[in-house]
């Protein structure tokens, strides 16, 4: 997402219209999705005294389907974080996984 400030359009005295913009407000931003899941809820296949290896495998297959995520364990659920942009192929890949 881009966010520019602008003025809105002004007409002169011959009727001609402007926009002005600041330029040192052009900056874009990136939202942000948080993914937690309960590692009680986890297959079978993942094993719970290895949660950082859980994180590690699962930003790796995020990241091997073009997903910038990061896992992380955080004590109580497995959090993961991605750009929102990509919220809908993360879940296809978490679905693959049986995750979610």
């Amino acid at each position: 997402m881009i966010l520019v400030d602008y003025t809105p359009r002004k007409s002169d005295s011959n009727g001609t219209e402007t926009m002005h913009f600041n330029p040192r407000s052009l900056f874009m931003t990136m939202a942000i999705t948080t993914i937690r899941l309960d590692y009680a809820a986890l297959p079978a296949r993942f094993d719970p005294g290895r949660k950082n290896a859980i994180a590690e495998a699962i930003e790796a297959e995020l990241r091997g389907h073009g997903i910038k995520a990061d896992a992380s364990d955080v004590i109580s659920h497995l959090k993961i974080e991605l750009p929102t942009a990509q919220l809908a192929a993360a879940s296809a890949v978490l679905a693959d996984l049986q995750l979610i």
